[in-house]
């Protein structure tokens, strides 16, 4: 908790202003850290909206939250984190995610945002904003789409 606190101290003033984009990714997991999802939120937003910062790094941010962390997009605020930076994914060029059962409900369910006008209120698309409800229609629409995988990643039968 005392590293999570000196990081914040240290970054928080710079992260919204940097031309380095990891500086609010740290910022936001430091806050995670403390148990402030809401406050990781808007920083995640800034992380996710900032030039530099592509399908590699998001991905990268969701690994982190989903295989070191555990957090599942139904849990709560922590959740609407992870769902929010897949659907951010999906939005980048060259961006592809993969939901899973829970998860497509959980965005199909959601009622907004973590935060006013956080990450999980829109994608950013090549510049522009695409409306979170339009991600949830999407998601709807497919809810009878799917795709039978072993454990390998490879299709069954005909897929």
């Amino acid at each position: 908790m005392v590293t999570a606190r000196k990081l914040i101290a240290d970054l928080e003033p710079q992260a919204l202003s940097s031309d380095d984009h990891y500086i609010s990714g740290v910022v936001a997991e430091s806050y995670l850290a403390l148990g402030q999802p809401r406050k990781a939120a808007d920083y995640y937003e800034v992380f996710v909206s900032h030039k530099k910062t592509g399908p590699f790094e998001i991905g990268s941010a969701l690994r982190q939250l989903e295989q070191v962390w555990r957090i599942r997009p139904d849990t709560g605020d922590q959740g609407q984190i992870v769902a929010g930076l897949k659907a951010a994914l999906a939005g980048k060029g060259n961006g592809i995610i993969a939901l899973t059962g829970e998860e497509g409900a959980a965005i199909a369910q959601s009622t907004g945002a973590p935060s006013p006008g956080g990450i999980y209120e829109m994608i950013v698309d090549e510049g522009k904003f695409i409306p979170f409800t339009r991600l949830q229609e999407i998601v709807r629409s497919g809810a009878s789409v799917a795709r039978i995988r072993r454990p390998d990643f490879f299709t069954h039968g005909t897929g």
